[in-house]
C-alpha cells in the first residue's frame, strides 16, 4: 500500500507495483488483515452523521473496497499512477496527489477516519510530521487515524525484511509512533501488533530461539482518537482494553520461563538420583541384605554355570587361586635373577625372561580375555622388576656394539 510519492530514488511506477504483487501478498490476503480494524470503526459510525475516510497511500486500493462494500464514502489518494489506474478500474474514489496536500485540501474536522497502511515507514520524519498534525486537524471530534507499519520488535523484520524494500526510510519503535499522536494531542492512543503465527497463540506452544527470532508480530498500527464526549469513549472502551499480538518481551519472557522449567525438571531429577543412590546404599547396609547375601551369589554362580558350563567354572576358580601365588614365585625368581648379573650375558636368560614375561601376562590376565593382556595389568613390582630386566639388557647390548 506503499506509493511512489514516498520514493528518494528514481524507479518507474510499473516496478513498485509489481514489486507490491511479489511481496506485499495478495489482494485477499491483505483484505484480511485489513479486517482486525472493521470493530473500530464500527464503533464510530453511530456518532458521526457524514462518515468520511481519507485513505493516505491507497495502493491497489484493498481498503477501499472494503469500505465500499460497507457503504462507507472513501477517498484514496496515491502518487503511483499504475496503482491508481487499478483503484479506477475497481470503481473506487482516487486522486493522484501527494498525502500531505490531499490532507490540507479537507476542511477542519470533516473526516471520520484517516488511515495510512504501511506509508508511514516511507516517509521523512519532517513528512510524518505533518502527516500527524494535519490529520489531527482534519478530523472530527472522536475521529480515528489509524497508521499501520512494519514492527522492529520483531528481530526478523527489524534486521532484515524491513530493507527488502529499497523506498523504506527507518524502522519506527511503537513507542515513538504512539508518542507522535500523543504529541499532537490525540486523547487516547492503542498499539495493535498483528500477523503472527497462529500457533503462537496456543498455550502448549513453548516458543523456540527461531520463533524468538520470527514470530513477534511483524506488524504494527497506532490507533488515536481525538477528544470527544464521554459516551463516544466509552463505546471504544472494550477495543481500548483488548490485548493484540505478541510483543518481544512476551515472547522472551515465555521462552526464558521453559529455559528456567527445564532448570528446575533437572534439578529434580538430581535429586531423585541422589535420594535413589541413598535409598540404595541404606538398603545394602541393611541386615536383610546382608542376610540375603548368599542366596543372591548363589543365584549368580548358577547363571554363570548356564551361560559358561561347569569346566570353564571350574578353570576359573583354580586360576584365582593359584595365579596369585604363581605371580609371587615369578616375582621372586626374576628379582633373585636380576641380582646375578652373569646371567645377563647368556641368551638363554633372554629367551627365559620372555617366557617369563608371557607367564606374567597369562597369570594376570582376565581368564577370557588372554589375548588382550598389556604390561598395565601385572602388578606394579612385577612391572618395575620388568623394566629394570630391559633396561639391564639394553646396556648390555649396547655395551656389544
Amino acid at each position: 500500500m506503499a506509493s511512489c510519492d514516498f520514493r528518494k530514488i528514481d524507479m518507474t511506477d510499473s516496478f513498485y507495483k509489481a514489486f507490491e504483487d511479489r511481496f506485499r501478498g495478495s489482494k485477499q490476503e491483505v483484505r484480511q488483515r485489513l479486517e482486525v480494524y472493521l470493530p473500530f470503526l464500527e464503533s464510530l459510525r453511530p456518532f458521526h452523521r457524514k462518515f468520511m475516510v481519507l485513505d493516505l497511500g491507497c495502493g491497489r486500493g484493498e481498503w477501499l473496497q472494503l469500505l465500499k462494500e460497507l457503504k462507507i464514502e472513501a477517498t484514496g489518494v496515491d502518487l503511483d499512477q499504475e496503482m491508481v489506474s487499478e483503484c479506477e478500474s475497481l470503481g473506487l474514489k482516487v486522486r493522484c496527489e501527494d498525502v500531505i496536500q490531499a490532507l490540507k485540501s479537507f476542511r477542519s474536522k470533516s473526516l471520520s477516519l484517516v488511515t495510512g497502511f504501511h506509508i508511514a515507514e516511507h516517509l521523512s520524519f519532517e513528512e510524518l510530521l505533518q502527516v500527524v498534525g494535519e490529520a489531527h486537524r482534519a478530523l472530527k471530534p472522536g475521529g480515528l487515524l489509524i497508521l499501520e507499519t512494519p514492527n522492529p520488535e520483531n528481530i526478523s523484520v527489524g534486521s532484515k525484511n524491513f530493507y527488502l524494500d529499497p523506498t523504506h526510510q527507518k524502522p519506527l519503535p511503537p513507542k515513538l509512533l504512539d508518542f507522535l499522536a500523543d504529541y499532537f494531542g490525540f486523547e487516547r492512543t492503542k498499539i495493535l501488533r498483528m500477523q503472527e503465527p497462529v500457533v503462537i497463540h496456543q498455550p502448549e506452544t513453548i516458543p523456540t530461539l527461531q520463533q524468538v527470532y520470527d514470530s513477534v508480530s511483524p506488524d504494527y498500527a497506532v490507533i488515536a482518537q481525538k477528544t470527544t464526549r464521554i459516551e463516544v469513549q466509552q463505546a471504544f472502551d472494550h477495543l481500548w482494553e483488548k490485548d493484540y499480538g505478541i510483543s518481544l518481551p512476551e515472547l522472551t519472557n515465555r521462552f526464558q520461563e521453559h529455559l528456567k522449567n527445564i532448570d528446575a525438571m533437572a534439578r529434580h531429577a538430581a535429586a531423585t538420583a541422589g535420594h535413589a543412590e541413598l535409598a540404595l546404599k541404606q538398603v545394602h547396609q541393611s541386615r536383610s541384605w546382608l542376610i540375603t547375601r548368599p542366596l543372591r551369589w548363589g543365584s549368580h554362580q548358577f547363571r554363570i554355570l548356564q551361560e559358561r558350563g561347569i569346566k570353564s567354572r571350574i578353570k576359573d576358580g583354580l586360576k584365582r587361586i593359584f595365579n596369585p601365588l604363581l605371580t609371587i614365585v615369578v616375582d621372586f625368581v626374576i628379582s633373585q635373577l636380576l641380582k646375578r648379573e652373569r646371567f645377563m650375558k647368556n641368551a638363554r636368560f633372554k629367551k627365559l625372561h620372555k617366557q617369563l614375561h608371557k607367564l606374567l601376562q597369562r597369570l594376570q590376565s582376565s581368564p577370557h580375555d588372554l589375548k588382550s593382556t598389556h604390561l598395565d595389568q601385572i602388578t606394579n613390582r612385577t612391572h618395575q622388576i620388568y623394566l629394570d630386566l630391559v633396561s639391564t639388557l639394553k646396556t648390555n647390548k649396547n655395551r656389544k656394539d
